[in-house]
């Protein structure tokens, strides 16, 4: 791995890092539709950048002219749409004051981190209108930080401890769903999703069947004893609070957030990352952005061994590197033996509740067309 700012750094589009995926590597035919989608928006009277245009055209596989669409109905969109694109927050008071999502760390590759602690979120007492727009608000957030450190994308770590059906929210998921797939494509660098119960991974399962794969590839399950171990795989422990096995002493709630973003986003961060201040004052290691932003000064005597090489998320199964240590190999090669068994006592139970289904739905059809018993003792 190359210090920021040698030749050896990673490859970048549009003066940012170009994402660690095989649907972001640039060909002479991808290039050229990209720039013909710019050229052809821009005499159309449209602001698109080159980096835009290879978001949704992944979107769309590829595909020239329902990328093009795609790209027209999302500008429209946001001029139609100003309440989630700019979200108020005295509107989702509420919603912010739950301190159920926000920033924190960064993981093996450089990308911002979201954490949403999806036990504070309760479908039965939220207002799916303000949820929503905190979510946006949220995803806004982190798109402006990772940008800020040369990043497209920025990361999610989906803390599902303690879960039950109350906070499995599937009418906002879908609502959330259909925006992001439409609006905001390429944005989610991975998904670490922690105690994934059966629930979610009915949810997970079904998911697979309509997603593309170049979507479920960024979703990664964490469970068991050895799930923090596997989790720091991809992100350092200094970049995680200790309820996920790590180091860091930070502490979020929404009334600090002011002040915080006066430093994430303020002139003393400017373009190269996070400002020494502000990784001092609130716990953050200083670590990812000596390596992953490229104006800094730190050497590579800085980098730790934890970020090697070989746990990028590069092509590969389920999105890792195919030049991974044999013991790494290993490990994935037992976990896909272990989802193998899973999933296959999955389908025992999916086909044994379609045939409860079906006998349930027979017997009301019977009930249904039998005639009513008049009561021995109903009044004439």
């Amino acid at each position: 791995m190359a210090c920021a700012g040698e030749d050896g750094d990673r490859p970048r589009i549009g003066g940012f890092v170009r994402p660690s995926s095989s649907y972001w590597e640039p060909t002479e035919e991808r290039e050229a539709l990209a720039g013909r989608l710019v050229a052809e928006l821009e005499s159309a009277g449209y602001d698109v950048d080159e980096v835009t245009a290879w978001r949704f055209l992944i979107a769309r596989e590829w595909n020239y002219e329902k990328g093009k669409q795609l790209l027209i109905d999302d500008i429209h969109w946001r001029e139609e749409h100003p309440e989630l694109v700019d979200v108020d927050d005295d509107e989702i008071v509420e919603e912010l004051e739950s301190n159920k999502a926000f920033l924190h760390g960064f993981d093996s590759l450089g990308r911002p981190i979201m954490v949403f602690i999806l036990r504070r979120h309760d479908k039965n007492t939220r207002d799916l209108d303000h949820s929503t727009k905190y979510v946006m608000r949220q995803i806004a957030r982190g798109i402006r930080t990772a940008e800020q450190h040369g990043q497209l994308q920025f990361s999610v770590v989906l803390d599902r401890y303690d879960t039950g059906r109350a906070n499995s929210d599937t009418t906002m998921v879908r609502s959330l769903m259909a925006i992001l797939s439409d609006h905001y494509p390429e944005r989610l660098g991975t998904a670490y999703v922690l105690y994934p119960n059966w629930l979610f991974s009915i949810a997970y399962r079904i998911a697979k069947a309509f997603l593309p794969k170049r979507t479920m590839d960024k979703v990664l399950l964490f469970s068991g004893d050895t799930m923090f171990d596997e989790l720091h795989q991809y992100i350092a422990p200094d970049q995680l609070q200790p309820a996920y096995g790590g180091t860091s002493s930070y502490e979020y709630t929404f009334a600090n957030e002011a002040a915080e973003d006066a430093v994430r986003f303020g002139s003393a961060s400017g373009a190269a990352g996070e400002s020494a201040a502000y990784l001092a004052d609130y716990g953050w290691s200083d670590t990812a952005s000596a390596v992953f932003y490229t104006a800094t000064e730190a050497s590579c005597d800085s980098i730790p061994s934890d970020f090697d090489d070989e746990l990028e998320l590069n092509a590969g199964p389920n999105g890792r590197s195919a030049g991974a240590s044999p013991e790494v190999a290993a490990r994935v090669a037992e976990l896909e033996a272990e989802a193998a068994a899973y999933e296959s006592k999955l389908d025992v139970v999916t086909a044994r509740i379609k045939r409860l289904d079906a006998r349930i739905r027979n017997t009301q059809a019977t009930l249904a067309q039998a005639p009513a018993k008049k009561s021995c003792c109903a009044i004439q």
